[in-house]
């Protein structure tokens, strides 16, 4: 409570023994009322320096925000382009395989006029044939020279791939199979024109150019207004020549990754541009929109001056309001200047007791501290300090909950020798001591007492400073203590949900993670990680139910639980996927015997109502300082032996050793 007197003593001028001059009181309220003056002045100060710098933050988020529904429109524009170019990439690729797969099997007499026919009908300028070696086989009349085209080479080796050919025209190849074996290469060549047609875009006004590119930065397709960008072809060599230099390597790298982002940049007219690239296909293509960057901040013109506004009436609020808090400051002076002899009167009255009051401005009454504060939910214990007398004076409910004497002499000898309070606080409460002064007037700690045999409990102790300005000292220590200990238990509890899987009760990824490290960290022995995967885990969830799917994951968390030992940590690593980590105390032997056991837990049926189903899995085993020498290097060499054993035939284990 503010404009609040504490008196202890036989009579005014008196504080715990120590006389004082009279008036001391009053000096003090005055103190107070002044430096509440400057701490508003001083606050008004902070809050307007706070309220230009949020301003300033405001604006600054608001074109964060503007600036982030810009990348998701291009986003969603990019996406949907993609997918077209993607769609066409993939029909035009399929219609060429057919080709492909009619010349094997009906094996047309002139096969040049087949192609032909095919060129036409499938609007190809050129449909050329490739043997195995990558030699052309058709007497089609060309000019280009197709002997060391990579695109042939990534056909022999049986993928499907698109490249760019000059200014103007794609090459589109796939492989010639006959009995699952590739013999050849079919090749298409087809114009940019209708491929062009799909990267045009209305977006942004017409201020952005759309184009495709390979990873190695080479134009393939290029879309841009002419009215906004005159010579088209001289900016997008700009754009490649951007600094940072790498920023090729950056997009080449996201691409592997699947991943799409942006980049900032300034051309040689030092205008700004941002440029957005989106992952195309399975050919390492991304497309890339290109915008200049003043189209974000024209936007935001509008909120700034709103914030201005409202920033100026927020100063002159504050400013209003101080002047009201000086105008009661100074009616609260005269309030106390006419109770000043309410104060003596008061105080004399206690008679011979020794007791804390407190003053309530607002009532003009000393009123008698309660120190027995109970609460419904927490047992809170006062206590009263006296740091010359080393004596501590608790409230009744300290003898209630302890069953001990409410005074405490020889305080600080007694705590070091106390049994009630465990062995590792009794530092916290001596450091607590030594905190408080008259810089730290307020100080808090958490400790453990025995509220019954062996069954400690934790109190959140709130210890003030006495201060006595004339020794220039602290005096005493008045504070309470607070059961906080159910709040404890439920943050561990907390604590203890964030770390588990829902649905199994396993650990959860990242705590699996964590422990996995401390142990490694703390041991460096021995250990052996394994990586279990449920076989055709989706065709459960889509063919008899994600209850199913659940039902089979708890099953298998369950018998996880049952066959490894307690030192071992097991969790879900995602999906249907388990880890189960070994300590240094294991053997290849023992590892192996649990295996075979769990194998004959993914050998059983699963059964509820009418559903049976029977159960497979594929496990995956890497040892430390072995295989791997940290987690990371664990979890991938345990993975490749799982998919080892998925490829195998499933439903069996691999150790990562032996797969070498």
């Amino acid at each position: 409570m503010e404009n609040t007197v504490y008196v202890v003593g036989k009579k005014i001028g008196f504080y715990n023994d120590v006389e004082v001059e009279e008036g001391v009181i009053m000096k003090n309220q005055m103190k107070i009322i002044f430096s509440n003056i400057k701490f508003l002045s001083s606050l008004l100060v902070l809050s307007i320096v706070f309220v230009l710098v949020l301003s300033v933050i405001n604006a600054a988020e608001l074109n964060t925000i503007l600036a982030k529904e810009t990348q998701k429109y291009i986003d969603d524009v990019s996406l949907q382009v993609a997918e077209l170019v993607d769609h066409r990439t993939y029909k035009i690729s399929e219609g060429l395989a057919s080709v492909a797969d009619s010349i094997v099997y009906n094996k047309p007499d002139n096969l040049e006029e087949y192609l032909n026919r095919k060129e036409m009908l499938l609007n190809f300028q050129e449909i050329i044939v490739f043997d195995q070696f990558g030699k052309e086989i058709t007497q089609q009349q060309t000019t280009r020279d197709f002997s060391n085209l990579s695109a042939i080479e990534h056909s022999l080796n049986g993928e499907n791939y698109v490249y760019a050919i000059g200014k103007d025209s794609i090459l589109y190849t796939v492989p010639i199979y006959q009995q699952n074996k590739v013999i050849g290469v079919l090749a298409g060549i087809k114009t940019k024109e209708k491929m062009q047609d799909l990267i045009q875009s209305n977006s942004f006004d017409g201020k952005c150019t759309i184009g495709i590119m390979d990873n190695e930065g080479n134009q393939i397709i290029i879309s841009a207004q002419e009215e906004v960008f005159e010579n088209k072809e001289k900016f997008v060599k700009e754009v490649l020549d951007i600094s940072p230099k790498n920023w090729k390597i950056k997009v080449q790298n996201d691409l592997e990754e699947n991943k799409h982002g942006n980049i900032s940049f300034a051309l040689k007219d030092n205008k700004q541009y941002v440029m957005n690239y989106y992952p195309i296909s399975e050919y390492s293509w991304f497309l890339f929109t290109i915008i200049p960057s003043d189209i974000i901040s024209s936007e935001i013109n509008p909120f700034i001056n709103r914030i201005v506004i409202v920033t100026i009436a927020t100063i002159l609020l504050l400013v209003l309001i101080l002047c009201i808090f000086i105008l009661i400051q100074f009616k609260n002076q005269k309030d106390l200047e006419r109770s000043q002899n309410r104060y003596r009167m008061a105080i004399e009255s206690n008679g011979d007791t020794d007791i804390l009051w407190e003053y309530d401005n607002i009532t003009k009454e000393f009123v008698s501290l309660n120190k027995e504060v109970k609460c419904d939910l927490q047992t809170v214990i006062a206590f009263d300090y006296d740091l010359e007398k080393d004596k501590i004076k608790f409230s009744k409910s300290f003898q209630e909950k302890f069953n001990r004497n409410e005074y405490l002499w020889q305080a600080q000898e007694n705590i070091k020798n106390s049994d009630i309070i465990y062995s590792e606080d009794k530092e916290t409460i001596k450091q607590i001591i030594k905190k408080c002064s008259h810089e730290n007037s307020n100080v808090k700690g958490n400790i453990r007492l025995m509220v019954s045999k062996n069954n400690f409990e934790w109190f959140e102790i709130h210890a003030h400073t006495l201060w006595d300005e004339e020794k220039n000292k602290s005096v005493g220590i008045v504070g309470k203590m607070i059961n906080i200990h159910h709040l404890k238990n439920e943050a561990d509890l907390w604590k203890e949900k964030a770390n588990c899987d829902p649905l199994t009760g396993l650990l959860n990824r990242a705590a699996f993670e964590k422990i996995v490290n401390d142990i490694i960290q703390e041991q460096r022995g021995l250990g052996a990680l394994i990586f279990v995967d449920i076989d055709d885990f989706k065709w459960i969830n889509d063919h008899l139910g994600h209850s199913v799917g659940d039902d089979v994951l708890k099953y298998i968390a369950k018998h996880l639980k049952h066959i490894f030992e307690k030192n071992c940590k097991i969790g879900r690593f995602g999906g249907d996927e388990f880890v189960v980590f070994f300590p240094d105390s294991f053997s290849k032997e023992k590892i192996i015997e649990k295996l075979e056991y769990f194998k004959e837990v993914f050998q059983t049926e699963y059964q509820k109502n009418t559903i049976h189903y029977k159960i497979s899995g594929s496990i995956g085993v890497a040892i430390y300082n072995q295989d791997a020498n940290d987690y990371k290097g664990l979890i991938e060499c345990a993975d490749t032996a799982l998919y080892y054993a998925k490829n195998h035939g499933k439903n069996q284990y691999a150790f990562y050793e032996e797969i070498l």
